[in-house]
């Protein structure tokens, strides 16, 4: 994904299956990427990496980025809530593996290069997203921000 260098430009892919009810968030499932950020700065920089649209009133977890802060969150629509912990802290041109685990429907366990850094158990999703996955990157000045995702991985129990 690559922004223009302009104010408030911004990039994105989101999915939108037929049959949206495919997948479940009412089930323990897992979602991994691998990305990395172009070689200009993480400043004025926005980011969202989820399964499910990203915003308030909607059925999400994943991860966010503002700036060099990378968070784990999640929202459930039924609450119109949402919840946000921070992970880490990231550098441009480096290569990161982001997962996140929804297990038995009582937490996500947020996970960067395999290592745990933290866990939700409140505002979880609960239903099925509007769409997955979700991709976004914004610049909040004049130059372009890019990002790569390598690949993404979306697994679910039956």
């Amino acid at each position: 994904l690559l922004t223009a260098a302009s104010l408030n430009s911004t990039s994105s892919l989101l999915k939108q299956p037929n049959g949206q009810t495919i997948y479940d968030l009412k089930k323990n499932s897992r979602f991994r990427l691998g990305l990395e950020f172009g070689a200009s700065s993480l400043a004025n920089v926005t980011a969202y990496f989820t399964m499910g649209l990203f915003g308030l009133g909607e059925e999400y977890y994943g991860f966010e980025l503002s700036g060099t802060t990378l968070s784990g969150s999640s929202s459930n629509a039924n609450t119109g809530s949402s919840n946000a912990i921070t992970l880490k802290t990231l550098s441009v041109s480096t290569i990161y593996e982001l997962e996140a685990r929804y297990n038995n429907l009582d937490q996500i366990q947020f996970y960067v290069n395999g290592v745990l850094l933290g866990v939700i158990r409140t505002e979880l999703p609960n239903g099925y997203p509007s769409a997955f996955p979700f991709f976004y990157i914004k610049t909040t000045n004049t130059v372009a921000k890019s990002v790569i995702v390598s690949y993404f991985e979306i697994l679910q129990e039956r």
